[in-house]
């Protein structure tokens, strides 16, 4: 069996994405209190010319203690993207709204954003980097999107027997 590349694109991205994380915890000294490995190990899971990796485990430590913060979960969310997924947080049950009209209000107000957005940069045919900046699409689709998790969750919770 040949040894895996450790100098690849894609593996210095979760080592900068490693690096991230523990910048996010708090820096070497923070992150090592809330995870087994010391200062010097956590600072290792970050050299781009290192061979070793952030286990899982210090991933989930770190991750717990980062809510809130720009990008998190952090290596999780590298993780999924690499994969081809997108990470969208899962409302908890006080979050779900139960306003089933509202709901529908806001599921056609938001597609309209998307639709309105989309037909006012594409008017040129063209949809480019400034376009979706200027019309919030991202932001819009983002919106969308959690409404809709929002929904499913509330489906969810009726096929449980819940409300």
């Amino acid at each position: 069996m040949m040894p895996r590349e450790q100098n690849t694109p894609a593996k210095q991205a979760v080592k900068a994405a490693s690096k991230a994380l523990v910048r996010a915890a708090g820096g070497l000294e923070a992150a090592a209190e809330f995870s087994r490995p010391n200062k010097s190990v956590l600072g290792e899971y970050g050299r781009p010319e290192g061979d070793c990796f952030m286990p899982v485990d210090v991933v989930e430590d770190l991750e717990a203690i980062t809510h809130g913060q720009a990008g998190h979960p952090i290596v999780t969310r590298h993780l999924a993207a690499r994969a081809g997924y997108a990470l969208v947080k899962l409302p908890t049950a006080s979050d779900i709204d139960s306003d089933w009209l509202a709901q529908v209000g806001r599921l056609v107000s938001d597609s309209g954003a998307i639709i309105a957005g989309i037909s006012s940069a594409a008017a040129d045919k063209v949809i480019n980097s400034a376009d979706v900046g200027d019309f919030n699409l991202i932001g819009e689709c983002d919106d969308l999107l959690a409404l809709v998790v929002n929904m499913r969750a509330h489906f969810e919770r009726i096929q449980a027997g819940g409300d």
